[in-house]
């Protein structure tokens, strides 16, 4: 039986086949805060701009069967993906569906402790030969220490280089200049 969710997925596919545009995906956990980064990347200009609240995740795939799937700015496709390991977005329906050999690049954000979910769409995506980026976001919390042992576990079990990992901050801004060169081109930050 297709699900609401599994129809927005497999119209996400079709959709992002029929352009030309660069296409980008914010991929990770519930709340690690995709949507602002987002929108702070875009400084606010992205079409239609994400919904950002309260809630753990606003953005949610699984209600209804028009729900906006992408967004644009400039000759980006952005895509701001709802978190995936939870009971209405499962992590095999994103294995499964999400198409991971459309998008040019994937930023996987992580909130918290690196999950299973997150290694499984990670090495997903990798095999799928797309080039990938980890924004660990909060990164407030950690400790010059704490963030160089986070470093070396990202390395160690996702396989990725350093620097494939950023560091983000949405409050204060810190990390977004690194998100714009990563997403946009070096130099970007400053051009964008």
């Amino acid at each position: 039986m297709e699900t609401i969710l599994t129809s927005n997925l497999c119209r996400l596919q079709t959709e992002l086949r029929n352009s030309s545009l660069r296409k980008i995906a914010f991929i990770g956990q519930p709340g690690a805060g995709k949507s602002t980064a987002l929108d702070n990347l875009t400084d606010e200009c992205l079409q239609p701009r994400p919904g950002i609240g309260v809630s753990t995740d606003m953005t949610d795939w699984s209600v209804e069967r028009d729900v906006t799937l992408y967004s644009s700015f400039k000759d980006f496709i952005f895509v701001d993906a709802p978190g995936y390991g939870t009971i209405r977005h499962p992590t095999d329906t994103y294995l499964r569906l999400f198409p991971f050999d459309l998008f040019d690049e994937i930023f996987v954000f992580l909130n918290g402790k690196l999950l299973d979910s997150d290694e499984r769409l990670v090495q997903y995506a990798r095999n799928q030969k797309r080039k990938i980026t980890v924004v660990q976001t909060h990164a407030h919390r950690f400790s010059v220490l704490e963030q160089e042992i986070r470093h070396h576990d990202l390395r160690a079990r996702l396989g990725v280089e350093d620097h494939q990992i950023l560091y983000l901050e949405n409050r204060t801004g810190s990390g977004i200049a690194e998100l714009k060169s990563a997403v946009f081109g070096h130099g970007a930050a400053n051009s964008v």
